[in-house]
């Protein structure tokens, strides 16, 4: 999968950077933080829907997008 070294980056980033002080610092960490949140969140939604058959998959989708 394209996500999961994508998440493993995000979760490096914020362990390399975890010293720095700053606001800079901080505000990257937060930054990096809610787009790993994010990406996880994505993640977990495509898995539910790949186990969907096609119909209710679609539905779900549609309910989500609208």
């Amino acid at each position: 999968r394209e996500i999961d070294p994508a998440l493993e980056l995000l979760r490096t980033c914020q362990e390399e950077t975890k010293d720095l002080t700053g606001v800079g610092a901080e505000a990257f960490r937060n930054q990096v933080k809610e787009l790993e949140t994010f990406v996880s969140f994505a993640r977990n939604v495509g898995s539910k829907v790949d186990k969907l058959s096609y119909g209710p998959a679609m539905k779900l989708a549609a309910k989500l997008l609208s």
